[in-house]
């Protein structure tokens, strides 16, 4: 990250100097792509968690379904990505005489939005039929259903970030 911070990440676009630029894009286009291997991994963690708490075989299987689809979409979205230009270059060099063709911005932020927020109601919802069924008295439940549903706040949020635009200084990997 220290090189990314000399040749303009952390500065307002419009700082960002024209000889910085091709570099800041490179970096910006690999950044965007493990962006979301943070996200990925702290869900499988939680699954993980839920497996280790839950003997319930019906509910582990639903935790291994979704372990299986967090792989597979995540490592769906970092492909597309990465791979989402043709040429690959085209993502971060926006030169207007090579013919190219690129997936839009928009769209890949978007299904990753939608994503995210699926997986993060999911991940919410699912220990709550499990809590109801603990013998405990009904206020513990309670206790325990809002402790494990505090991540609820954090939804709104992330879809508050789907809808912000995006500026071509902090979305350089993916061409309009």
């Amino acid at each position: 990250m220290s090189v990314a911070t000399r040749v303009g990440f952390g500065m307002h676009g419009s700082s960002i100097r024209p000889e910085w630029r091709p570099e800041y894009s490179m970096l910006a286009y690999a950044a965007t792509g493990i962006a979301n291997i943070p996200f990925a991994l702290n869900k499988l963690s939680m699954l993980h968690f839920y497996l280790h708490l839950v003997p319930n075989p019906n509910f582990r299987r639903i935790c291994h379904i979704s372990i299986a689809y967090l792989i597979i979409i995540y490592t769906s979205i970092t492909l597309i990505n990465w791979f989402g230009c043709s040429p690959i270059s085209a993502a971060w060099k926006h030169d207007p005489s090579i013919p190219s063709t690129c997936i839009t911005k928009n769209t890949y932020h978007y299904v990753n939005a939608v994503n995210n927020t699926i997986t993060d109601i999911l991940l919410l919802v699912l220990p709550i039929p499990v809590l109801l069924q603990l013998r405990l008295s009904m206020r513990a439940k309670l206790g325990l259903i809002v402790m494990f549903s505090m991540g609820f706040v954090y939804v709104p949020y992330s879809l508050s970030l789907s809808r912000v635009p995006m500026t071509p200084a902090h979305s350089a990997a993916l061409p309009e």
